[in-house]
């Protein structure tokens, strides 16, 4: 691989990284999750542009792609909690409507 290719990993691995701090922080909060997985995406579109070297761009496109799974993933585990914890609250209504009675 290039210096240049190297040198743009490299970057690409620190701007990454500040944006995953804030992704320490947000403990939860699914929808700023989403809004940092969506920085993250944008990051590696950015960086894939950034070269000509065909090789390195598509491992960058291809990192890019993970991220935007991860992030579907991330929601969908989301909504699936989200229903649970509905129907477990439905569920408990439900035997406490029937207890009282």
């Amino acid at each position: 691989m290039s210096s240049a290719g190297t040198d743009l990993f490299r970057r690409l691995e620190l701007e990454d990284n500040e944006i995953l701090k804030e992704l320490d922080s947000v403990h939860g909060d699914n929808e700023k999750t989403l809004e940092i997985y969506a920085k993250r995406a944008s990051l590696y579109q950015r960086f894939a542009t950034e070269t000509t070297d065909p090789i390195i761009q598509q491992i960058i496109l291809i990192r890019h792609d993970i991220v935007l799974l991860f992030s579907a993933l991330t929601n969908t585990r989301h909504e699936l909690q989200t229903d649970i914890a509905r129907l477990t609250s439905r569920m408990d209504e439900l035997d406490s409507k029937q207890s009282s009675q």
